[in-house]
């Protein structure tokens, strides 16, 4: 069958959490850990709505982020109702 489509949350530059599952996940878009701080409701959902064949789930790269950034990320996906997982 097809992977499930996914968007990603932290990790480093290359984000090689992401290449790892890239065997049994298609991801959308990522955003590494130097850029989640500028992260709004509105970028996530634009990441969201701009993967063409939808948002199954949202991974997190959770050893690839700050705590705090970490929270804010499960705040937004919370928010737009999008489900997640920490990898």
């Amino acid at each position: 069958g097809e992977a499930p489509v996914a968007i990603g949350f932290g990790g480093g530059h290359y984000c090689p959490k992401f290449t790892e599952l890239e065997s049994e996940m298609a991801f959308g878009h990522i955003c590494a850990k130097y850029a989640l701080d500028l992260l709004d409701e509105e970028l996530v959902r634009q990441m969201v709505e701009r993967t063409v064949d939808g948002v199954e789930v949202a991974i997190l790269d959770h050893k690839g982020m700050k705590g705090r950034q970490r929270r804010r990320v499960e705040e937004l996906l919370k928010e737009l109702g999008v489900e997640y997982e920490r990898r």
